[in-house]
């Protein structure tokens, strides 16, 4: 939903300061940040947060719609058994060295992602082997993210309807976008 529905009852318990991409009513002790697109300017935020982790890893982004999962996780054990430290994050939650930690979406919200990879450099990790969503991508999560490669399993006309993608065309153009914007 529209966070912007939620910025009055936000303010009631105390929240001062809104970034938003249109009005709010607010009263004016409210501090209120408009920009353009909310959900990019959270993924630079978090990232300047926590330091711009992704600098420090060497990303592959995998997406398509089906074999993301097996084929990020073969890629991830193959960079371990050759000795270069490489994390995961994707439908089976995130993996850094033995920690599992459990997720929500396949790609995580892009605060999460920041967090996650801080915690990978911090701990010696040198390469994050990612599952990149259609939502993800549509949903600006991974935006900012320089992937060093990027993988393309397969594409077919799943994932259409109310809450995910419109039609066939804006599916496709979200998986292209993995190639052309990151």
């Amino acid at each position: 939903s529209d966070g912007h529905n939620y910025a009055k009852s936000a303010y009631d318990q105390g929240c001062r300061a809104f970034l938003v991409s249109r009005e709010v009513d607010l009263p004016p002790d409210a501090v209120v940040i408009r920009v353009e697109d909310t959900r990019q300017t959270l993924a630079v935020i978090s990232a300047e947060f926590y330091g711009r982790p992704a600098d420090r890893l060497h990303i592959i982004g995998i997406t398509g719609t089906k074999g993301k999962t097996t084929t990020a996780l073969m890629v991830a054990a193959i960079l371990n058994g050759v000795g270069k430290k490489c994390a995961y994050i994707g439908s089976n939650g995130v993996i850094i060295g033995d920690r599992h930690l459990e997720t929500v979406n396949t790609t995580p919200e892009s605060y999460d992602i920041q967090y996650y990879m801080n915690r990978m450099v911090c701990t010696g990790v040198k390469a994050l082997v990612m599952e990149v969503s259609s939502q993800a991508l549509l949903l600006s999560r991974v935006h900012g993210i320089k992937f060093d490669i990027c993988v393309f399993t397969n594409l077919y006309p799943d994932h259409i309807g109310k809450f995910e993608h419109p039609d066939f065309d804006n599916y496709k153009a979200c998986k292209h976008s993995l190639f052309t914007s990151y």
